[in-house]
């Protein structure tokens, strides 16, 4: 049979059913008109760890085996986060699952390996720290985080992306716990030195794709909104429901504030706020997302 991503993806989950865990798949809208709908797709979304509860005390209690919260900065993060599962979720994010096994890793060098074998050995052995790095290791080739870009953004900024993305959160949890950077203990320089290294190509990799989808420069017509009650008037632009209120013509931003003008007519009060308040300017947004305004209307 030739291997396929589905087929690894259902080998993952049929080792992952036989130590308790579920692997809950995303969905995709597919289709036109009457026939659209959501389409399972192999991205693994989310996962339910399936714990007893003497397992998750040990996670969450402070005298439990699996205990991290006094350990350190870093996983003192790692065990808000276990404890807010079991407070809360009946399903793990598999992107937050993600942070808690690469910071344990990262913490711990080799705890994932370790895990693995005591998994391929004797699965009735697992503890629940292994099946967790279990779980991740067997979903890590399968989780989307580039969901919602773009396909020409996907076919090479993906990977990129997931470098940056997971490298940069390990960098974060570094600094926000004062273990890195300069004058840090050799170990924890050491990983951010070549997560740094991983970071720079990737960097690179994403602005070259970002530039080749960018839009051109556009010229158009911006609402603007002034903000009442400060020591000078500080106008913004207005956000609609699909993001700025910047429009291709004078005319078209002309009928979107005659029909808002006709909505609140009823209202004098709030016709004379909404003319008060709102005026139309032209504008030209650049690739760099600077903003040069025009004449004002």
């Amino acid at each position: 049979m030739i291997e396929t991503r589905e087929n690894r993806l259902d080998l993952a989950i049929a080792l992952l059913k036989d130590i308790g865990i579920g692997v809950n798949l995303d969905n995709e809208y597919r289709g036109e008109g009457a026939d659209r709908g959501p389409v399972e797709v192999p991205v693994v979304a989310s996962v339910w760890l399936g714990f007893s509860l003497e397992e998750w005390a040990s996670l969450t209690r402070s005298g439990g085996d699996g205990y991290v919260g006094g350990c350190c900065g870093s996983m003192s993060h790692v065990q808000d986060i276990l404890d807010g599962w079991w407070r809360f979720e009946d399903s793990v994010d598999v992107r937050v699952l993600r942070e808690v096994a690469e910071s344990v890793e990262a913490h711990n060098k080799g705890w994932t390996d370790g895990a693995v074998k005591r998994f391929e050995t004797d699965i009735d052995e697992l503890s629940p720290w292994d099946k967790i790095a279990v779980t991740w290791h067997l979903c890590r080739d399968f989780v989307d985080l580039a969901k919602g870009l773009c396909d020409a953004f996907k076919s090479r900024g993906e990977t990129a992306l997931n470098v940056v993305a997971r490298s940069a959160e390990l960098l974060n949890l570094n600094v926000l716990f004062g273990e890195g950077g300069k004058g840090g203990e050799a170990d924890v320089c050491a990983t951010e030195l070549l997560t740094i290294a991983r970071i720079r190509p990737a960097l690179a990799t994403l602005l070259q794709q970002l530039d080749e989808i960018a839009p051109d420069p556009i010229d158009g017509f911006a609402f603007e909104s002034v903000r009442e009650n400060t020591v000078e008037p500080e106008w913004e632009i207005v956000h609609n429901h699909r993001g700025l209120a910047v429009y291709e013509t004078r005319e078209e931003a002309e009928q979107i504030l005659q029909s808002n003008i006709e909505a609140s007519a009823q209202y004098e009060e709030a016709k004379e706020r909404l003319l008060r308040r709102l005026r139309i300017r032209a504008l030209r947004i650049e690739a760099d997302g600077s903003i040069h305004w025009k004449e004002t209307v």
